[in-house]
């Protein structure tokens, strides 16, 4: 018994080395839905507060938006639910990030392919591949 126990437990170099492999893996991270940049003027409304911001989508996925507001000013509503009015639609979503670009916000239910398809024959829809 105490043999096994012995056996299970990993040696201090193994470990370490194990550590160092680990920590030298590159990052990867892939995103849920595919995303499209672009700019559409709309709304974020906090019901719960009231009021509005005027701005645009910049960037657009099934799964949330990236809003950035007309004024210089970013308030910090990090987790508050909202509502992005844009062209026709009015989403539901939460804030998840702030960052210089805008609001990073995510819908609480996923727009449907079949809406997105309009929007990219109206806004002329193109792919961002880069991250922030």
């Amino acid at each position: 018994m105490i043999m096994n126990v012995l056996g299970a437990m990993m040696h201090p170099v193994e470990r370490y080395s194990r550590y160092r492999e680990e920590r030298n893996k590159p990052k990867t991270f892939s995103r849920k839905h595919q995303r499209y940049s672009c700019c559409i003027v709309g709304r974020l409304e906090f019901p719960d507060r009231g009021f509005y911001i005027d701005g645009s989508v910049m960037e657009i996925s099934l799964g949330g938006t990236l809003f950035r507001a007309c004024s210089t000013y970013m308030i910090d509503r990090r987790l508050e639910q909202v509502r992005v009015h844009f062209d026709k639609h009015c989403m539901r979503g939460q804030i998840m990030n702030i960052r210089p670009e805008g609001y990073g916000i995510r819908f609480l239910d996923p727009l449907a392919e079949d809406d997105l398809l309009p929007l990219a024959d109206a806004f002329g829809l193109q792919e961002a591949n880069e991250f922030h």
